[in-house]
């Protein structure tokens, strides 16, 4: 008997020795996890706070606040439901459950954190659920097809159900041109529907539509207005553009701090537009010292995370050897990879390789090709861009002895081109009739030409 008695003693003892062991490495664990919260390295402090509590065996209000906060400022909750939603969830119903209970425990504040998260986390469950409707899966299943007039329908009977989330898909398609032609203004009108009826993130379009102009007339007060009600409820889009307006100077007054602020929350949100904008700020040292190489890394970051932009300025870099060697074959390959994802610059900047013969073997026929898809691609351009495009195009024509369709892109390049594309338009105009080029020689009309 004393035996038994001694043996149970000796497992009780181990037993607590153990656990005074775990909770003196638990303790290290959330002090490297308060240290790596006050780094900014977010995801590192989570590992850890999930360590502590695996050493712990239990959820603790300590550990749960934390990786609260530290999952709210990572989580863009514009994106789609995933791990750190989840996890989110447990947290908050957690500890506003402890927080009820332990009324005299917990402090006022950090229960008011709590609940403005519990908001933004309400709106992504219910953006989640809008996602199971239907229509809205069936409108997804066509889109994904390229079905776009099936989608279309679909998306439609799903917004007259009220589901905010096939709204902001309509939007989208009106907005980007997908399947049907560009119309800013039906766009705006389904994004203020779904705003209507409570879709905060719905804010973040709108502010972008004031910002660009876009069925509205440009206004940057609008546009910020709507932006901070976006970055209110955690879009980390919002919250590039909002950095990128205090860089620019655009509605407020320029700030570069300002703007890396808050383009660093947008980067902790991993949105590729944050990502996109803290590569400019490193690339033009606006708020952060000028560094290429930094700023090709952040290009790279923001192209893995599919941002339209970030290969074209990746193949600029190469194109012009900004803190690389220069690379004309580098160049190329990143244009061929923004010109797949629709990037009317790339294509235009292909043809420019292909018509000079850098990065490539000259070649007039597959310039033009080239020059062509950027004219048809769809994306704003302004006349000095279109007018540049015409004149290589006509000189392209030309030494392929095409002198009509040459003449033809030279008068339009004149027409609407500066002076860069003017000078050079007229005086091939010029030669044209010198020389009786694909036209019956005047001489008068050359002069002509030449003194306008």
């Amino acid at each position: 008997m004393k035996h038994i008695l001694l043996s149970f003693i000796i497992l009780i003892l181990t037993i607590h020795f153990a656990q005074a062991q775990n909770d003196m490495k638990a303790r290290l664990e959330y002090e490297d996890a308060e240290t790596a919260f006050q780094k900014g390295e977010y995801r590192k402090a989570i590992d850890h706070l999930n360590q502590t509590e695996k050493l712990l065996g239990m959820w603790t209000a300590k550990t749960g606040y934390l990786k609260t906060i530290a999952l709210d400022i990572i989580i863009d909750y514009a994106g789609d439901w995933n791990d750190n939603l989840t996890a989110l969830s447990q947290n908050v119903d957690q500890y506003m459950k402890y927080a009820n209970q332990n009324s005299d425990k917990v402090e006022l504040e950090k229960v008011r954190e709590i609940y403005a998260i519990e908001k933004r986390l309400n709106f992504a469950k219910k953006k989640r659920d809008s996602e199971s409707d239907s229509d809205y899966k069936a409108a997804k299943e066509a889109y994904d097809n390229k079905n776009y007039s099936l989608a279309m329908t679909h998306y439609l009977n799903a917004a007259n159900k009220n589901n905010t989330r096939a709204m902001d898909k309509i939007s989208d398609m009106y907005r980007d041109g997908i399947g049907f032609r560009v119309d800013y203004q039906k766009s705006l009108e389904w994004d203020t529907k779904a705003f209507e009826l409570g879709d905060p993130i719905s804010a973040s379009d709108i502010g972008d539509m004031y910002f660009y102009g876009y069925g509205v007339t440009k206004d940057y007060k609008k546009a910020l207005d709507y932006l901070h009600m976006g970055a209110d409820y955690g879009s980390g889009y919002a919250m590039a553009v909002i950095g990128r307006m205090y860089g620019s100077g655009f509605g407020v007054t320029r700030n570069y701090q300002e703007s890396v602020a808050w383009i660093s929350k947008a980067v902790d949100k991993e949105s590729s537009e944050g990502m996109f904008r803290m590569a400019i700020a490193y690339f033009l040292g606006n708020g952060v010292e000028q560094n290429y190489t930094e700023a090709l890394k952040w290009y790279k970051r923001a192209a893995d995370k599919g941002h339209i932009g970030a290969p074209y300025s990746i193949g600029s870099i190469y194109n012009q050897g900004q803190g690389v060697e220069q690379n004309y074959i580098q160049a190329k390959e990143w244009y061929l990879k923004a010109a797949d994802i629709g990037h009317y610059y790339a294509m235009r900047d292909i043809g420019h390789m292909f018509f000079n013969g850098k990065g490539a073997i000259k070649n007039y026929q597959t310039a033009l090709d080239w020059y062509q898809k950027s004219l048809t691609s769809g994306i704003l351009k302004s006349d000095a861009d279109i007018g540049l495009i015409y004149l290589n195009m006509g000189t392209c024509y030309y030494n392929l002895k095409n002198y009509s369709k040459s003449m033809e892109l030279y008068a339009k390049a004149y027409e609407i081109g500066t002076s860069e594309v003017t000078v050079p338009a007229k005086e091939m105009i010029a030669r044209m009739y010198d020389e009786g080029l694909g036209i019956e020689k005047d001489k008068r009309k050359a002069r002509e030409w030449r003194s306008k």
